[in-house]
């Protein structure tokens, strides 16, 4: 008998990674500074490359240093030098806290609306704050379906939430993170900068990003993230052109 021949039901992608890399903008920067200048091609094979290295047999597990390991691998395909690949994966993690998965690969969608037009159900992985799902649809990406997980019964949710994490203490975090940074001006934009992704760098390993209904009234999550997007905007050009004027007076 000749094979049988699967069906298929519907198609799964994943968006970051395949669909969605990380900005060019805040990448080229520290790049650049290091003596090297990668177009966009250049970029998406590193990315690759150091994905692929990244599940390579006997690399550890990835935790939660996983960005600074795979900024390694990204910026060694790129071309930096060895004794560079520290420093400059350590300034590009520090410009790309936060959500920098901004660029959409190119033929992305294009490639979408071939599959779609297959006429098989189009899902794709996205993250639980929604955040992937608007830069597709900011590129027009808007032929799939994006799918997010669903409780389906057991105990109650605020329960599970309760014995799962202390939201009143990361709330408090997050309060104290507003004052400190309430004010939008920055003497020195860097110095600035730096320290905003050094307090907030600690948020996504504590605030389980929960939907609104299992937060408490008036969380103060959303209006930190607010404020952080407010002020990275606001201070990245200048810092960006600072640092690359302090390498510049240094070499």
């Amino acid at each position: 008998m000749p094979p049988q021949t699967a069906s298929v039901n519907a198609i799964l992608l994943d968006a970051g990674g395949v669909m969605l890399f990380p900005a060019p903008e805040l990448v080229l920067p520290p790049l650049r500074s290091a003596g090297v200048d990668p177009g966009p091609a250049d970029l998406e094979r590193a990315h690759y490359w150091a994905m692929a290295n990244g599940d390579e047999p006997g690399r550890q597990p990835p935790d939660r240093n996983w960005w600074f390991e795979y900024l390694r691998d990204y910026v060694t395909a790129c071309g930096v030098p060895a004794a560079d690949v520290d420093a400059v994966a350590g300034d590009i993690a520090g410009l790309t806290d936060g959500f920098s998965w901004t660029h959409v690969g190119p033929g992305v969608a294009d490639a979408l609306r071939g599959i779609a037009a297959l006429g098989v159900p189009l899902g794709i992985v996205s993250n639980s704050t929604g955040e992937v799902e608007q830069v597709l649809r900011q590129a027009s990406v808007t032929d799939g379906q994006i799918f997010v997980a669903e409780h389906r019964g057991g105990g109650q949710l605020a329960t599970l939430v309760a014995q799962a994490w202390d939201l009143p203490a990361i709330e408090q975090r997050y309060e104290e993170f507003l004052a400190e940074f309430a004010s939008p001006s920055a003497r020195d934009p860097l110095t600035s900068l730096t320290e905003l992704v050094h307090a907030w760098r600690r948020f996504p390993s504590a605030d389980p990003g929960l939907p609104a209904r299992l937060l408490p009234g008036r969380w103060s999550g959303a209006r930190a993230a607010s404020l952080f997007a407010a002020r990275h905007a606001r201070w990245s050009p200048d810092a960006v052109m600072q640092w690359i004027g302090l390498n510049k007076a240094a070499s």
